[in-house]
């Protein structure tokens, strides 16, 4: 049986390529993102497909915040798959800029998700304005976080602008005792 790479070349229509060229532009992904995510939802396949046991929980979402709610991303050991039996399960649930993150927010959690596997942690935050602004929280989520819903390609635009600011070298990750930790890279106005 033959071996998948999981690269091929695909041949498309000169006028399909740029539309697909400009819309990954727009949205701030690349290309190859882009494509993977529009052949996913053509086949049916969600990003998060393999996450469906929190369907009920990004339904439950969807009702309280309806169109605020720009997208649940899994993170930590379970999104790693170094969870054990003991490990916690980490959403980071991320809100239009409209919403006010407050103590309600876990409060309603708390009273309306229903949660019987494991603990499950919502961590509430708004859409960043500014990524040379966001938490060391969105950092780690960006690099290692599995998309469970987003509306539209919102989250896989942060992540991709996160994702470009690491790589220009704006922020570094070190390690202590285990946990990761973000620097920020000191600028001067010469530069």
């Amino acid at each position: 049986m033959k071996e998948f790479s999981g690269k091929f070349v695909l041949r498309i229509p000169l006028e399909l390529h740029k539309k697909l060229a400009n819309m990954s532009i727009s949205k701030r992904v690349s290309l190859n993102q882009l494509c993977v995510l529009l052949l996913n939802r053509g086949l049916g396949v969600l990003e998060g497909d393999s996450y469906q046991e929190f369907e009920p929980v990004v339904k439950k979402l969807k009702e309280k915040f309806k169109d605020k709610l720009s997208g649940v991303v899994l993170f930590g050991s379970k999104a790693t798959g170094e969870a054990t039996e003991s490990s916690d399960i980490d959403l980071l649930v991320i809100l239009d800029g409209s919403v006010e993150i407050d103590r309600s927010l876990y409060s309603w959690w708390d009273d309306n998700v229903i949660w019987s596997d494991r603990e499950l942690n919502p961590h509430f935050v708004s859409q960043p304005k500014d990524i040379s602004e966001v938490s060391g929280l969105w950092f780690e989520v960006s690099i290692s976080g599995k998309i469970i819903y987003q509306r539209g390609m919102i989250v896989d635009s942060i992540f991709a602008e996160i994702k470009k600011f690491i790589a220009d070298g704006l922020v570094r990750r070190y390690i202590s005792n285990g946990h990761p930790y973000w620097v920020r890279r000191i600028t001067t106005d010469e530069e």
